[in-house]
């Protein structure tokens, strides 16, 4: 009995519940409409067709275009409601006219102007391509590029786990940590010590989580249970049960800035299963980066323009106060953090990787967990390869969502075919997001080849331009490849029928997943 009633009051069951009343009464709705008025035929068609010649003339990708033309002209009222609730891209007016305001005074207190930096005209003296890169990021992204920084990279989660705890214990003045999703956990218990430690000693401890990322694993008001111990804690986009625009775009992103002169960031999310302490999907391979200098301000900058909207004020004078000058002796190679949102229509991620692609020349080696991309991804990958570029795509063997690999199988075959070469991770699930190419160049962030990531949530990542860990992400690859296996076209022959179907079908809607 009490199980019942846990149940139903569980938050998730709550939200579903609440969804399956809202479409129902669209489609009761629209059933009476038409049975008492058959002229309304008429006008619903016209508004299909009004909404579709919106959804046409909207600059966004044609694969999201044509997932909504289908939704929209398959599904009479139903379709035009999830367009208009759920498939519109840009988040609400007023988050993102606060976000732009924080991210131009982000600009003014990091002495970023739209004019190339001095640090831009060094590296566009050493490499006109990765200066058009570097410039494009700074320009979109508001995030310039910096000289004076460290950069670690660890992978997998036995590497990375001690790390966050050692560089936790160090903090003097601040802590900030953003993540997708916490989960009460043994890595996250360790976390949590540390951060009531801290706390006593007086040190300014903040944190955001997504309310969705979490809704199955932190309990109900748990940011009350935080701000108790003297944690101060922002839950990023609250769900409500009625739906609105801004439900779908998430906190994707994965911050951990230390007295605003060391941040980690990466693919994983506080919880067991990303450092191998609970088995899911065999062995969990997850990757982290440790950057310390300069270069951690702009992750400053981006947690706190986050803090502060999901507060609905810009504390300047704070922002002033957190944003304070590193003095880490120069290190070879650049780096160059960024973010991408959905509150406009600069597709930043994508074009980050489109001109790693374009610029190629010997090898380009990926590694994600999803592979959901479109048709210009498709075309970039396989032109690089046709051209003689060595390009290689590691994806888990063990799914942590069986429908979701079901899907990225089905972006096999032309890939391949064109010459790209795929592997499988078959100890079991890869979750590390990274890109590398020549030796030169490698992105390591939250970003996967999905059309959510891309498209829809907030995200972030690195750029390294020349820097040492790039021969440590390229020799992770190699090693993480040796123990991958090789898809062949006729392995992607041999699925069954059922399987090809089910994938045929779902890829239509891949961008909804």
């Amino acid at each position: 009995m009490w199980r019942k009633i846990k149940i139903m009051t569980n938050k998730m069951f709550l939200i579903v519940i609440s969804l399956m009343v809202q479409f129902l009464a669209s489609f009761f709705l629209y059933y009476l409409l038409m049975k008492q008025f058959p002229w309304f035929f008429i006008v619903s068609s016209m508004l299909h067709l009004c909404i579709v010649m919106w959804i046409v003339n909207r600059p966004m990708n044609p694969g999201y275009q044509i997932t909504w033309i289908i939704l929209v002209l398959t599904l009479p009222i139903f379709g035009v409601f999830m367009y208009l609730f759920y498939g519109r891209r840009q988040a609400r007016i007023r988050i993102a006219k606060e976000m732009k305001e924080l991210n131009q005074d982000m600009l003014k207190k990091l002495n970023i102007t739209n004019k190339p930096s001095h640090t831009l005209q060094e590296l566009k003296s050493i490499d006109s391509h990765r200066y058009r890169q570097a410039f494009y990021i700074q320009n979109c992204s508001s995030f310039p590029i910096y000289k004076n920084s460290e950069c670690c990279y660890y992978s997998p989660g036995d590497e990375f786990y001690p790390m966050i705890l050692q560089e936790l214990t160090k903090a003097k003045h601040s802590i900030y940590i953003e993540f997708f999703t916490i989960e009460i956990s043994i890595f996250w218990d360790q976390v949590l010590k540390i951060l009531e430690q801290k706390v006593s000693e007086g040190i300014d401890v903040r944190v955001i989580y997504d309310d969705i990322g979490s809704l199955l694993t932190l309990p109900k008001h748990y940011n009350k249970t935080l701000q108790a111990k003297g944690i101060s804690c922002a839950v990023f986009n609250p769900y409500k049960p009625i739906i609105t625009t801004f439900t779908n775009n998430r906190d994707h992103q994965k911050i951990i800035v230390i007295d605003g002169e060391s941040a980690i960031t990466g693919g994983f999310n506080l919880a067991d299963e990303y450092i191998n302490l609970k088995k899911k999907s065999g062995f969990w391979k997850d990757s982290a980066l440790l950057l310390k200098g300069e270069a951690a301000q702009s992750f400053l900058a981006m947690f706190l323009s986050t803090w502060e909207s999901i507060h609905n004020s810009i504390n300047k004078n704070n922002i002033a106060q957190d944003l304070k000058s590193s003095h880490l002796p120069l290190t070879n190679g650049y780096v160059q953090p960024f973010r991408d949102t959905p509150l406009d229509n600069e597709c930043a991620s994508q074009a980050i990787l489109l001109s790693m692609i374009y610029n190629a020349v010997n090898y380009l080696y990926i590694t994600t967990p999803y592979l959901m991309i479109d048709h210009e991804i498709i075309t970039a990958l396989c032109n690089a390869a046709k051209s003689g570029v060595d390009v290689r795509i590691l994806t888990p063997h063990i799914p942590d969502r069986k429908l979701v690999h079901m899907i990225t199988k089905s972006y096999y075959s032309i890939l391949i075919s064109n010459g790209v070469k795929i592997y499988e991770f078959t100890p079991g699930f890869i979750h590390s997001k990274s890109v590398v190419a020549d030796d030169a160049i490698a992105m390591v962030g939250t970003i996967n080849l999905d059309y959510r990531s891309l498209y829809l949530h907030f995200e972030c990542g690195v750029v390294m331009y020349g820097t040492n860990c790039i021969q440590d992400i390229l020799s992770d690859f190699k090693q993480t490849q040796k123990i991958s296996e090789v898809i062949s076209l006729n392995s992607i022959a041999n699925r069954t029928w059922y399987e090809k179907l089910i994938a045929s079908f779902f890829k239509i809607f891949a961008p909804l997943f």
